[in-house]
């Protein structure tokens, strides 16, 4: 794991080409910034979509993995979102 890690670093700092591309695409930055607020929020969404789905009456429906899974994404995108702009970013500028 550890060569793998370095090597794939190594590639996305330093060498142009496909890994270095695709990690400065807007998106994956974003994704990069808010994901340790992902990671703290992903069981909580995750919970709120099932609620939701159930106040909704869609518990059972034929395609309620996908509309757990979609309506989970939306509400931990959201909330990590709101963390890192409330939160995180704060605390990286108090500390510099």
């Amino acid at each position: 794991y550890l060569l793998t890690a370095t090597l794939l670093v190594d590639c996305a700092l330093h060498r142009k080409g496909f890994i270095q591309w695709l990690f400065s695409r807007t998106w994956i930055r974003y994704l990069g910034n808010v994901s340790f607020s992902f990671y703290l929020y992903h069981v909580l969404a995750l919970m709120m979509a099932r609620y939701l789905l159930i106040r909704l009456d869609l518990a059972n429906a034929p395609f309620h993995a996908l509309l757990h899974l979609a309506v989970a994404l939306a509400m931990t995108l959201a909330l990590s979102t709101l963390s890192f702009a409330l939160v995180e970013k704060r605390y990286f500028r108090a500390k510099h």
